[in-house]
C-alpha cells in the first residue's frame, strides 16, 4: 500500500518528539513514499516562519521529505518577499493557521497572501477555517485548497479534506487526502498509518493519489 502522509511536524526543535534524526516510513505492506512537513506549531502563536525554517534545515538530504511554506498575515515581513524566499526553497504549497495566528481569512493582508499563493501555483493547506470563510475564498481561487480540522463539506471541485483515524467527513473520495498530524498525534507516521487502516479502508486516492496531483509530485 503506498502512502503519502500530507500532514507530519517532523523537524520542530520546539518538540523533542518532532526533532528525529530519520522516519520509518516502511512496516509489512505499507509504504510511505513522501511525508510533507507542515511547519505549523501544536499550540496558538503569533510566529509566523521559525517552524518552516527549521523543517527546511532538518529536510536536508531527506529525499522523502515534500515542504510547505507557512505566513502570518501579521508578519513584519511582506509576504512577497518571504513567500518568494520560501519558494526558492522549494516549496509545495502554503500553511494558512488564522486560528493560532488571530486572523480572518477575508482580512485585506491575508486576501493578498491567498493571491500571492495563486501567483505562484501553490495549493494551500488551511487549518479550521470558518465555513463562510472558505466558501467566498473557494469561488474567487482556482488553486487547490486543504482543509484541516474540519467537520464540513462544501460543494467546491477545488477543495480537498484531511482525514485520518480522528477524524470523519462525508464527502467523496476524490476530495480526501491522509494525514496524519504525527508525531503531534503522539504516534509515528508508520503507527498513525496503522490506526487510520483500521477505521477507514485503504484508497489509492485517498491515500496517495489526491495528494500526488495536488502537489505536483
Amino acid at each position: 500500500m503506498k502512502i503519502v502522509d500530507s500532514r507530519t511536524h517532523y523537524g520542530l526543535k520546539l518538540y523533542p518528539e518532532s526533532y528525529v534524526k530519520d522516519v520509518s516510513l516502511r512496516l509489512e505492506e505499507i509504504q510511505i513514499e513522501k511525508i510533507v512537513l507542515n511547519p505549523a506549531y501544536k499550540y496558538a502563536c503569533e510566529c509566523c516562519v521559525d517552524g518552516f525554517y527549521q523543517q527546511y534545515l532538518w529536510s536536508v538530504g531527506k529525499d522523502y521529505v515534500v515542504m510547505l511554506g507557512m505566513y502570518n498575515p501579521k508578519c513584519r515581513v511582506r509576504a512577497e518577499i518571504e513567500i518568494n524566499r520560501q519558494v526558492d526553497k522549494g516549496i509545495r504549497g502554503l500553511v494558512l493557521h488564522p486560528l493560532h495566528h488571530n486572523y480572518s481569512l477575508l482580512d485585506e493582508k491575508a486576501l493578498k497572501v491567498i493571491k500571492i499563493a495563486e501567483d505562484y501555483d501553490l495549493p494551500l493547506f488551511i487549518f479550521t477555517p470558518k465555513r463562510e470563510e472558505i466558501l467566498k475564498i473557494a469561488d474567487n481561487v482556482t488553486i487547490p485548497i486543504v482543509l484541516i480540522g474540519v467537520d464540513y463539506v462544501i460543494a467546491k471541485d477545488n477543495v480537498y479534506y484531511e482525514v485520518n483515524f480522528n477524524t470523519k467527513i462525508n464527502a467523496d473520495k476524490e476530495h480526501l487526502v491522509y494525514g496524519s498530524g504525527s508525531p503531534y498525534n503522539k504516534m509515528s507516521a508508520i503507527d498513525s498509518a496503522l490506526h487510520t487502516l483500521k477505521v477507514i479502508e485503504y484508497d489509492e486516492n485517498v491515500f496517495y493519489r489526491n495528494i500526488k496531483k495536488i502537489l505536483k509530485i
